[in-house]
């Protein structure tokens, strides 16, 4: 009976170390911060595969491991011509503007989603998106919104590239 007893309570206690690691290994991995800081250097890198492998299945119904990396080098270059080190800063007043909204609506809440400037040029926006993974969130989606030269990119999304209309 004693045996039993410790039995369950080392099972209990390893079921919840481990769950315990878990989510607090996935809240890590769920940081907005890091999430961006990731993309950031793939869009440097140019480490276009590895990302398509860890987006998500709405990325991968929407554009091939080929049309995937051709749009990612197109968005990165256009992005090196603001700034050759592709520096993304959070634009959280945007951010929490938009908070607001979706707050209002019924749309569903993505899992993270962030506005971002590239350096501190104004009127150039990358805004990037990823739903709930097992353990790491996946790459939804990732657009630029150029107010300079009136484009609008999208990863995931058809026509690619298009002229912003006024």
């Amino acid at each position: 009976m004693r045996t039993a007893r410790i039995v369950g309570l080392v099972l209990f206690a390893t079921i919840f170390v481990v769950g315990l690691g878990y989510f607090g290994v996935r809240q890590y991995l769920s940081r907005p911060d890091r999430l961006v800081s990731r993309l950031q250097e793939q869009l440097r890198g140019g480490d276009f595969d590895r990302l398509y492998t860890e987006s998500s299945d709405f990325m991968k119904l929407n554009t091939g491991r080929e049309d995937f990396s051709r749009r990612l080098r197109v968005m990165s270059d256009h992005l090196r011509e603001y700034d050759s080190e592709i520096t993304l800063v959070r634009d959280l007043e945007t951010e929490t503007r938009l908070d607001k909204v979706f707050a209002t609506t019924d749309t569903p809440d993505p899992a993270i989603s962030v506005v971002l400037k590239v350096d501190n040029v104004e009127d150039v926006y990358v805004y990037a998106t990823w739903m709930d993974g097992w353990l790491e969130p996946k790459l939804f989606n990732v657009s630029i919104q150029d107010f300079r030269e009136g484009r609008h990119m999208t990863l995931a999304g058809n026509p690619f590239d298009q002229a912003l209309t006024k």
